[in-house]
């Protein structure tokens, strides 16, 4: 049986929370109302942060990031759900449900620093959420499922935070080719459904 990567105080969150993607990412319902149609999302640099660009507040500051939140984006036809390249403001990814990432990635994050991925779903395509030097990132609470890739930290991503998400049915859940990232925060790690290994907490 596969087991939460988690001390057993986090284990009843992370299933709660997965337990409301898979329902809603892939059987859809009333929940679907909680998120927004959108295009995809393409930032080339901090001046791109812009409400047309999915950026509902913020200023891009570490006391308040640019906010990326509530949208729900089908990626048939395009490369990515959300993309970001050269930044250095700080942002947040929040709440946003991307479907079907076929050529790319659901969420991509080139050349970039601050930035948090969190609460997000992503299913169905060839990678969920990947990083190409990227650094001081977090990525947590997301679930990604049904993709080749699950999470990827491509080269020359460093210091970046990966916990408490859960990745299912992935062909690679994870790859890390970085340096000095952490796949574990406080105590907590990652839930991978075809783990067969031991615990380490």
């Amino acid at each position: 049986m596969p087991r939460w990567r988690t001390p057993e105080k986090g284990g009843d969150v992370m299933r709660r929370v997965l337990s409301l993607f898979l329902g809603v990412a892939l059987c859809g319902g009333l929940a679907l109302a909680q998120w927004v149609p959108h295009d995809p999302i393409y930032i080339y640099g901090n001046k791109d942060f812009t409400w047309e660009n999915g950026v509902v507040g913020g200023s891009g500051t570490p006391d308040d990031p640019y906010i990326i939140e509530g949208w729900i984006i089908d990626t048939l036809g395009y490369d990515y759900g959300i993309y970001i390249s050269n930044t250095t403001s700080h942002f947040v990814i929040r709440n946003c449900l991307i479907r079907y990432p076929q050529e790319k990635a659901g969420i991509f994050l080139s050349a970039v620093k601050n930035g948090v991925i969190e609460d997000c779903a992503i299913w169905g395509g060839r990678v969920g959420i990947q990083l190409l030097a990227a650094s001081k990132i977090t990525i947590h609470r997301n679930a990604v499922g049904y993709c080749d890739y699950g999470i990827l930290i491509s080269t020359g991503s460093n210091d970046n935070i990966i916990y408490e998400n859960s990745v299912i049915a992935c062909g690679l859940p994870a790859r890390d080719e970085g340096l000095s990232n952490r796949w574990y925060h406080e105590g907590k790690g990652n839930y991978w459904s075809d783990y067969r290994g031991m615990d380490r907490d």
